[in-house]
């Protein structure tokens, strides 16, 4: 084979949020996404 070999990498990420109070869910939910995801994707892309 000639030429640069490819690497492919996939990587899989899970954030599991658990002991709140279910009347807060919707609410860590746009928090989570706003603070951690938001800004991983960004520093990743």
């Amino acid at each position: 084979m000639q030429g640069n070999p490819v690497i492919v990498t996939f990587t899989k990420i899970i954030f599991d949020h658990t002991g709140f109070p279910q009347s807060k869910g919707e609410h860590l939910a746009d928090g989570w996404k706003a603070n951690y995801w938001e800004p991983l994707e960004k520093y990743l892309s």
